[in-house]
């Protein structure tokens, strides 16, 4: 973290300089879901530089936001987590992803996607949302570990829960495959009959809801259209 100060005494001020540099807030990301290895944390950033990381998550250490752990035998491992302290920037993060919902349209040529992001963007997405009153569940497909949200739509705002994929509630549409498949059905960016046809998407239940998808999963300027 650079030593550049704003010169406001300033709350605001001082969290900016502390989560403002690049990659800060996606090394907070990544260990709100779990605590990881350096190379972990590297793999997922994609492009971050060893230095950069290092230098990232050192001056967080300093701050008393995250920390590093030793795992005991056989793992013998060192891993990064988030301290009590950091836990309660997890608020924060949800908001800015809500935020990021609202523009950031379709993936660009290039972009590294994990599907363990949608933990945090599927909730981010849906909470207190009002959409139609169904039951749906969404079981995505993870190379860590498949994982699966029950989303309860009502118009008063809608809740998500995760669950095991092993005990998915009873609910009136499925829909199951990778993270982004799943998604841009959602958001119809994707054809659900062209990928289910390929094995990526697996849908039970009532097929007519899929049409209904994008108002659990609308952004901003949906929701602004909607106002009006």
């Amino acid at each position: 973290m650079s030593d550049f100060r704003y010169p406001q005494f300033c709350p605001l001020a001082r969290s900016a300089e502390v989560l403002g540099e690049r990659w800060t807030l996606l090394i907070l990301r990544d260990l709100t879901l779990r605590p990881m290895r350096f190379s972990e944390l590297r793999r997922r950033l994609f492009r971050v530089s060893p230095s950069v990381l290092s230098a990232r998550v050192q001056a967080l250490e300093e701050k008393g936001i995250v920390r590093r752990r030793e795992l005991p035998p056989p793992a013998s491992a060192t891993v990064i987590e988030l301290t009590d302290f950091g836990r309660t920037l997890e608020p924060v993060l949800m908001a800015l992803t809500r935020f990021g919902i609202q523009i950031i349209g379709l993936p660009e040529p290039g972009d590294h996607f994990e599907p363990g992001w949608l933990r945090m963007g599927i909730p981010a997405t849906v909470e207190g949302r009002p959409t139609p009153e169904a039951r749906l569940a969404f079981t995505i497909r993870d190379p860590e570990g498949d994982f699966a949200f029950a989303i309860d739509g009502s118009p008063h705002g809608a809740t998500a829960r995760e669950v095991s994929p092993d005990e998915i509630p009873e609910v009136d549409l499925a829909l199951r495959g990778e993270g982004i498949v799943v998604m841009g059905v959602a958001m119809q960016a994707i054809d659900p009959a062209s990928v289910e046809s390929s094995g990526a998407l697996e849908i039970e239940g009532d097929r007519a809801l899929i049409e209904r998808l994008p108002e659990f999963f609308r952004r901003g300027e949906d929701a602004e259209a909607d106002a009006h």
